[in-house]
């Protein structure tokens, strides 16, 4: 069994075919997309999901919002993590606070433009950051080491791709730039990361052999790491 510092995990849409070929791979642990499509009529999502043996975080919708839909999908998959982005208004937020304050899932803002843009939510509700590594990198224009670990020791979840400043590798997974996803996976370790690592990639990539490819990377460095 290789050890694991921290959980690997996929994104994809509640889809069954999408699902069955992150499990096959290996791979444990999924975030799952929503909109406001799917969030108005959350039974199908469900029962896709439930369908699998995976643990599951949800990824709020960015441009709709459904607290019910969203607190019914968090609720019936147990999900550990909610992922949101700030485009709520006050009361909204204080409705979302007090909505998953009854659930084990854990509320999670989504840095985007800065890494302190959480912060606000983080001290007022007590919510936790999702630390997404393409936004940070835009953001300070590369890997900024004594910045990253600051940040990383923060955050409760994280998303991560093989981007890479002035690359074309937008939502790629971490195998397409092996040098510097490995890079990326020594700062989370140094910085006692424990939450789940989520390879996001475009549709294009989601696929059983990219999922495998991507499991197999990860535990390649996973390997590597415990043998220096």
């Amino acid at each position: 069994m290789i050890h694991a510092p921290f959980t690997l995990a996929a994104k994809c849409a509640p889809e069954p075919a999408l699902l069955s070929a992150i499990a096959k791979a290996g791979i444990t642990a999924v975030e799952i997309y929503t909109d406001g499509r799917i969030l108005a009529k959350p039974s199908a999502a469900i029962r896709a999901c439930r369908a699998f043996d995976l643990r599951y975080a949800v990824h709020a919708p960015v441009f709709a919002h459904d607290l019910p839909g969203l607190i019914n999908v968090c609720k019936a998959l147990d999900a550990e993590v909610c992922v949101l982005h700030t485009i709520y208004f006050e009361d909204e937020w204080k409705a979302i606070a007090r909505a998953f304050s009854k659930l084990k899932t854990r509320p999670c803002v989504e840095n985007s433009a800065t890494v302190l843009e959480p912060s606000r939510y983080m001290r007022r509700y007590g919510f936790g950051l999702c630390l997404d590594l393409e936004h940070l990198e835009l953001e300070i224009h590369g890997v900024f080491e004594e910045e990253w670990l600051r940040a990383v020791a923060l955050a409760s979840h994280v998303h991560a791709t093989a981007y890479a400043p002035h690359s074309t590798r937008w939502h790629s997974h971490l195998h397409h730039d092996p040098r510097h996803s490995r890079r990326l996976l020594d700062l989370l370790f140094k910085a006692g990361y424990r939450g789940m690592v989520v390879s996001e990639a475009r549709i294009q990539q989601q696929t059983f052999g990219e999922f495998r490819r991507l499991k197999t990377f990860v535990d390649r460095w996973r390997m590597a790491h415990e043998n220096r």
